[in-house]
């Protein structure tokens, strides 16, 4: 395998190419150096700590881009497959894909271990898309619909090449006793999760979706991050009391509503060109139904341990919450392409319990949600049949409905073996169910202002009769689980198992970290992207952990979904199916460098 780093720019080639190394060295200069930062301010009633996590990741293409996929002059075979050909044809088997440098510090100051405050940073940085957006088309007018000028947004920039840097946690926090009770405060920036689900393929059916916003970004562009970073902290009120030793009760109280990242178009691992946030050009329109100031998430939850679970719990909750992902794809009247929030906020309730049963810690979430976004590819007009008909449905929001989830896990630390010394493996199963379709745009036809309904709605249930339920023939309701139609039953399975083998050489323990996540059955009404039917994402690694300080890993990284070829009228052939079938030659080598000081 040739390694080949992508640079437009002939006259920028060589400083790009030393880029890697440079940036790999930064991190080794600081392995040599490493150690925790505690600083002393001379009162043993105040603690405080410096942390900070520098982590590099080299990131290389090791499958080639699938033919079906390939751009020419005119776009793709199909015209379809466009919006998500700029980022995949960017690379070849062999080119560097990542070459970034993460940095995240974290500070804490408590006093008398019950009053302080927190702050954390992030920081990265990643030179390779710096050369702009790469498109192979004629005048490169496809990028230049989704792209003012052809080039990447400053949001896309920012969050993807850099170097930039963002304050996640901010906030303060106190702890007091009220005659038995104990009350615990924070207020500012942070994140809280609730229920014990373990895995984001577990999301849609959990306790804690939409509870934070996620940065899908980050978890693509730099894998090893730690959890926390995943979560994106909002500005909120949140506490604990602590009523006595088996019950207490937890709250959240949002004054910041903030959305969900996503990898951006002409990236190598972008959803589509002009979905979520750094897509600029004229194709682009506006962002309706945002959450304002005055729109407020929160919640309850009761916790109860009793004496007889020995150890376990078992939590109620309630939650109201406005949730963080778009619907990408609304065309407007004029045939733009908005991005529409669900209007409506989503009333979960959800139970959950926890318990450790001969060494296994089993977990438990049942939920039931109200107004939950349903999956769809696309709202509002479809297309100018004749003059001054316009085809589509009528309404850019995306349907709605009412959905059960139910989550079930297990967690068991390895005993020691003739095959590992140590380890630990975990299992999740979760489940979705429609209970019912409470809104779906129709489908009809506009003439002079006004909508004709012609049968079928937006919502693309399997057996419904649907447009955006087809397959290759394009008849309403002729399509199946694998052109990407919603079922009303789904499950997804997930697990990471990790043996671990101590003290290989002195100081360094070595791991096989193995995750894999699988759609058992159905495709989920409320996300037809994760978990679809078949749908499959693994990654195998080897890691090395240095003085349990440092971390050298090296992994291979693949999904594969359900697709189908298909056969435009301009011949050649095109690509459809169910989950991320676009990323099915996606496979790429990771290497990550990480320490702590």
């Amino acid at each position: 395998m040739n390694l080949r780093f992508i640079q437009p720019h002939p006259n920028l080639h060589r400083s790009h190419f030393l880029q890697v190394s440079l940036l790999a060295m930064a991190v080794t200069g600081v392995i040599n150096d490493a150690g925790a930062v505690n600083l002393d301010f001379g009162n043993p009633d105040i603690q405080s700590r410096l942390d900070t996590t520098v982590r590099y990741n080299l990131g290389i293409r090791g499958e080639g881009t699938d033919s079906r996929l390939k751009l020419g002059p005119s776009g793709t075979a199909d015209h379809n497959n466009n919006s998500v050909a700029l980022g995949n044809n960017r690379f070849k088997s062999g080119d560097v894909i990542l070459n970034r440098l993460d940095v995240l510090s974290e500070f804490d100051f408590v006093v008398h271990d019950r009053y302080g405050f927190r702050v954390s940073a992030a920081a990265w940085y990643d030179p390779t898309y710096g050369g702009g957006v790469d498109d192979s088309t004629s005048d490169e007018f496809l990028s230049k619909q989704f792209f003012k000028n052809g080039k990447y947004s400053d949001y896309t920039r920012n969050y993807t090449t850099g170097p930039y840097a963002e304050i996640l946690d901010g906030f303060v926090f106190g702890t007091w006793d009220i005659g038995q009770a104990t009350t615990s405060l924070k207020f500012g920036r942070h994140n809280i999760y609730w229920g014990n689900s373990l895995f984001p393929q577990s999301k849609q059916a959990s306790i804690a979706y939409s509870q934070a916003a996620l940065d899908l970004q980050k978890a693509a562009f730099s894998p090893g991050l730690e959890a926390k970073e995943l979560f994106l902290p909002q500005n909120q009120f949140t506490g604990t009391m602590q009523l006595n030793p088996e019950f207490s009760l937890a709250w959240q109280y949002s004054l910041e509503w903030r959305r969900d990242r996503y990898p951006e178009g002409g990236t190598f691992f972008e959803y589509a060109a002009p979905a979520f946030y750094g897509a600029d050009g004229p194709a682009i329109g506006q962002t309706k139904n945002k959450p304002g100031s005055g729109d407020h998430d929160w919640g309850v939850m009761a916790k109860w341990q009793p004496d007889f679970m020995d150890g376990g719990n078992m939590s109620l909750v309630y939650r109201e919450f406005y949730e963080k992902t778009p619907n990408p794809f609304a065309v407007a009247d004029n045939g733009l392409l908005d991005r529409v929030y669900n209007p409506k906020k989503n009333q979960l309730i959800g139970f959950a319990m926890e318990k450790n049963i001969e060494s296994i810690n089993f977990g438990l979430e049942a939920t039931y949600r109200r107004n939950a976004q349903l999956y769809t590819t696309v709202t509002g007009r479809l297309a100018e049949v004749a003059p001054g008909v316009i085809a589509g449905f009528d309404s850019q929001d995306a349907p709605r409905g009412n959905v059960y989830g139910l989550v079930l896990n297990a967690v068991k630390l390895l005993p020691e073996t003739s095959f590992w010394d140590a380890g630990e493996v975990a299992a999740e199963l979760a489940f979705q169910h429609l209970d019912k379709v409470t809104y779906d745009p129709a489908f009809g036809v506009t003439a002079g202002g006004v909508f004709t309904p012609m049968g079928g709605n937006n919502f693309p249930l399997e057996g419904s009769n649907s447009p955006l339920c087809a397959d290759r023939s394009g008849v309403p309701g002729s399509g199946s689980k694998t052109y990407g139609c919603a079922t009303r039953n789904s499950t997804v399975f997930s697990t990471n198992f990790t043996p671990r083998w101590l003290q290989v050489f002195p100081g360094v323990d070595l791991s096989s970290p193995v995750f894999v996540s699988y759609g058992v059955q159905g495709n989920a009404a409320t996300g037809g992207l994760v978990g679809a039917e078949g749908q499959v994402t693994y990654s195998v690694g080897i890691q090395a952990d240095i003085y349990q300080t440092h971390t050298v890993k090296l992994a291979w990284n693949d999904s594969w979904s359900p697709n189908h070829t298909t056969h435009p009228e301009t011949g050649g052939e095109g690509m459809t199916g169910a989950g991320t079938w676009w990323q099915n030659d996606h496979g790429w080598l990771s290497l990550s460098l990480k320490t702590a000081f």
